[in-house]
């Protein structure tokens, strides 16, 4: 089973630039499928991290927070999530959903609410 924290942060880091990667998060979403989910805050992933994803791994688009947008595809496509991977701490917000979803994680909850969210509202 792979360790979906370090899979995510692998991801991550192959994002170019620097800002990017600063600004962004990585999620990576097991599922009961025997595929992985991989998601990003931005609309979708960069093109180095597309070129990176193993054959049992699909790409999530969409608008949120990347566990956000993983869970939200997996709802959509008919998968349960099983655990999720984060390569940044998770907002409060998507803390309760992971919770609310069951799905594990040894991902760090900053137990914060987003500085971006905080703005938007």
């Amino acid at each position: 089973m792979k360790n979906l924290q370090k899979r995510a942060k692998e991801l991550h880091n192959l994002i170019k630039y620097k800002h990017a990667r600063d600004r962004s998060t990585t999620a990576v979403l097991s599922t009961d499928h025997n595929r992985s989910i991989v998601g990003s805050s931005e609309m979708r992933l960069r093109r180095e991290q597309r070129q990176a994803l193993d054959k049992d791994e699909i790409e999530a688009t969409g608008k949120g927070h990347a566990e956000e947008t993983v869970m939200n595809k997996a709802d959509e496509w008919g998968m349960k999530g099983k655990e999720i991977g984060v390569s940044r701490p998770v907002c409060s917000d998507c803390e309760k959903l992971i919770k609310s979803k069951n799905i594990e994680t040894k991902a760090i909850f900053s137990g914060k609410k987003s500085i971006k969210r905080n703005k938007n509202e």
